[in-house]
Parts: structure tokens; sequence; C-alpha cells
């Protein structure tokens, strides 16, 4: 068969009664046909005598297709039709958080609530667009049903660790989160060493353990703390997978017996696994108990020689970042759209600035004008950054993985953090982090507040903090 061929499929039976043809379009759309699907529902929502539940069956089919924009007129048409449609609230919450609309969205959500109250989806909706406004006990409360109706429910379960996380009930909140390994889509989980046994709190004396990366290079950073606490508990040796641009930094790490690619394929000789985000739990589960003494990550003292005279000059050093990974979930939200933005800090005398940003690709024409060092071109790795952080009195970036960093190596750092999706461990009610004490400072992105006022914060902070040195 040529390459790119695509079978002719015969259009759809005409079929005169629309719930029939509305079961019809649910069948194609099941079988993975959804064009044809779809020009039945379309043909049916385009009719002047179209019924509601044809017109929130196809706003929901644009939703499961990613076409949340094109389904909130559908949905809201339908329900002007007939109001008392609780998967069309359902469908229509969905697509409002969508598109960020999230007041709105939650309204629907808990209108469907009301109308369906045995639903478990339609609670985990309404849990999930609460913890994106940051309402973490309203969030609680509503995946709480949503367990009461549906106890396995994977998606509910990781809501609720997520929630109370946030609200700094560590130890109820890992419990859940742990649950995050039943969901089919974990996005960058590695499979276990093949006939090593899982981890769970066993006496470690003598014994040795591999501990396998999940999610980003930030919790990468975060969790390799716990190195020293696993040999503390007797691990005779431990292995730590990471990613490549982590390994050599890593190598400086207490307790780490040997860094290991993470593509590395099984690690069959050791005792034990676990993942780096289960440590948290297994090694002490509240806030009391995070190994917090700073610093817990060197800079390489040959990378760092070079930059000395760069940073010798008088006044403050400041290290910048205003974007993160593009393939984060949130970074759209996380990140700054423009080093201009950030413009504010430059009115601020006595100050210096520096980008962290790894590569070429951030400062373009509209601000290489501004008086910025840029060695991107030089970072090939976290250990190339860590070696300019060390010479630095303060990083100022956003969420991101040099936030870690910055914070592990001891130094001060000023995190701005987005308001919806905010990450859990940013602790609600904090500007400071228990997993870096006495070294970050957080500034909140307020409900609807641009990034403008959030740096015009940071900027007054950043001139209160230069008079105070001055003084």
């Amino acid at each position: 068969m040529p390459t790119g061929f695509r079978p002719t499929l015969p259009p759809p039976p005409m079929i005169a009664d629309p719930a029939e043809r509305i079961r019809l379009a649910v069948s194609l759309k099941h079988q993975g046909a959804l064009e044809s699907a779809e020009s039945v529902l379309k043909e049916l929502a385009a009719a002047p005598d179209a019924p509601a539940v044809a017109l929130t069956e196809y706003g929901r089919f644009l939703v499961e297709t990613n076409r949340p924009g094109e389904a909130i007129g559908i949905l809201g048409h339908s329900l002007r039709l007939n109001p008392d449609q609780a998967d069309a609230h359902n469908d229509l919450g969905a697509a409002l958080m969508a598109v960020g609309r999230l007041a709105e969205s939650e309204t629907h959500f808990a209108q469907a609530a009301a109308m369906s109250p045995e639903m478990a989806l339609i609670h985990d909706n309404l849990g999930n667009v609460r913890y994106r406004r940051q309402r973490f006990a309203e969030a609680i409360e509503a995946f709480g049903r949503t367990l009461a109706l549906e106890p396995a429910r994977p998606s509910a379960h990781l809501g609720m660790g997520m929630s109370l996380l946030a609200s700094g009930r560590l130890a109820e909140g890992w419990r859940h989160y742990g649950r995050r390994f039943d969901l089919p889509d974990l996005a960058g989980l590695m499979p276990p060493p093949p006939g090593v046994p899982r981890w769970h709190g066993e006496p470690l004396k003598g014994k040795s353990i591999v501990v396998i990366p999940e999610q980003g290079f930030g919790d990468e950073i975060m969790c390799v703390r716990y190195a020293a606490t696993l040999r503390d508990l007797g691990a005779a040796r431990v292995t730590w997978l990471c990613s490549g641009t982590l390994k050599e930094l890593f190598q400086r790490v207490k307790g780490i017996s040997e860094t290991r690619p993470k593509e590395t394929p099984g690690s069959p000789d050791h005792d034990y696994f676990t993942y780096a985000l289960e440590l948290p739990a297994l090694c002490g589960a509240g806030v009391e108990t995070i190994p917090a003494a700073l610093p817990y990550l060197r800079e390489d003292p040959a990378k760092g020689r070079p930059w000395k005279s760069t940073f010798r000059s008088p006044g403050l050093h400041v290290g910048l970042v205003w974007k993160g990974s593009p393939t984060h979930k949130n970074d759209a939200r996380r990140s700054i759209p423009s080093l201009l933005t950030l413009a504010p800090l430059w009115r601020v005398p006595g100050v210096s600035y520096v980008s962290l940003q790894k590569g070429t690709g951030h400062i373009g024409a509209d601000t290489a004008h501004l008086p910025l060092k840029n060695p991107g071109p030089l970072l090939a790795s976290f250990s190339d950054t860590a070696a300019i952080v060390a010479h630095l009195d303060l990083v100022i970036c956003v969420d991101t993985a040099v936030a870690h960093l910055a914070a592990a190596l001891g130094k001060p750092v000023w995190v701005l953090l987005p308001f919806e999706l905010i990450d859990w461990r940013w602790i609600e009610g904090r500007d400071d982090s228990p997993w870096y004490p006495g070294v970050m400072r957080l500034f909140r992105q307020g409900e609807d507040e641009p990034w403008e006022s959030v740096v015009e914060r940071v900027t007054r902070a950043l001139e209160a903090h230069v008079a105070q040195r001055q003084s």
C-alpha cells in the first residue's frame, strides 16, 4: 500500500430521527471516524430546530477534540434551549476552563454538580477548577465528594494530593499524590528496573538503592537532597539516575555513590528502587521533617574561576530568568512573554544584570539594547549555570529549574509565581518556602493580575534591598 494512503470511507447512512443520528455520531466517534462523526453532528446542530441534546453532543465533541473556543457558543445555545442539562453545564465548564475563563467555568461545574450530585466526573472537574483558582479548601471538598463516589479514581487522588500539599498538609497529601502512578499518561515516568523491588521504607543498612527521576529538572534538583538522607539511613550505595544536563552537578552531591543517565536501560544491580518524588513521603512527610540544610549543591570551582572577574565590580549582581521550558504544561502562564516586561528593574541604581537563560533565542532585537550580560550560549549544563550563580548576589526568576538550582546552592532567589495552576510545592499563604528556608522569597501573581504589576512589586523590593545594603 502506498505511503500516505487513506481509505475512502462511505458517507454515514442518512437517518431521519435526530436521536438515532446522535447515536450514530457517538458510535463513529468511538470508532475513531472523527470526520464522519463531526459531519453528522455539525449538520444536526445547524438545523433551525436542532434539539438541545444535539448541540450538547456537538459541543462535547469539540471539547474532546481540543477546540474549546468553538464549543463555548454551541454549548451556551444548548443551555438557553434547555438549562436543565447537567452534562451541558459540565461540558461548558470544561471548555471555559480550557480557555482560562475560570470563574465562569466554576459556576457551570457547580451547577452541574447540583443537578447530578452522583456524578464523580463533575465533582472531579469542580475540584480541578478550584485548584486552578487557588481555592484549595474548596477543592479538597470537591475531590472528597469525588472519591466518596468513586474511591479509586486516579485523577481525583492526584487533585486531592496536590490540594492538600498546597495547603501545607503534607503527610495527607503525599498519600493521595502517590496515586499519580495509576494515571496512564503520567509524563516522563520511566519503567522500574526489572526484578528490583520498590522501596516502601524497609531498613536500608547495607543495601543499595537506585533513584529514578520523574517530571521536570526542578523536581530532580529539589529531590536530590534526599541522597544524603538515604545514606544516613544506612544505604551502602545510592545510584541516582538523572537528566544528562544535571549529571555533572549531581556527581558532587553528598550521599550519591554514582550518577547514571536516566536513559540507562534498567538497573537490576540494586536491592531497591524508588521514584524521586516518593522520597519526601518515605523519608518524613511533614513540613518540619524536610531536610532543608543549605547548600546541598556545590558548584565546580574550576568552572567558576573565569567568572570571578566578571562580577568583581561594586554593586549588586543579579541573575534573571523570565522563561521556562516551552514543553511545560503551564509554561504559557508561568513564563513572562518578554524581557521587556522586566524593564522596570533597570531603574534600580547600583544593580547589574546577567541572563541565566540557556541558549541564544531569548534576547531579541527589541531587547538587545538593555544592559544585560548574556552568557546563554556558554550554558551547556546546569553545572555551567551553577558556576555563574555562585558569583551572584541574587537571582530573580519565574518558576523554573533555575529557582531550585540557585536556592539549593544557598543563593538568595526571588521567584515570580503564576496565579493559575500554581505548583503545589509553594504552600499557600507563604512568601517563603520550607524547601529552601532563608534564601527564597515568593512573589505571587494575583487572579487576573498582569505580570507588569508583579514586576513593579519586585522592583520596589529590589530598591529596598539595595538601600538596606547601602545603609
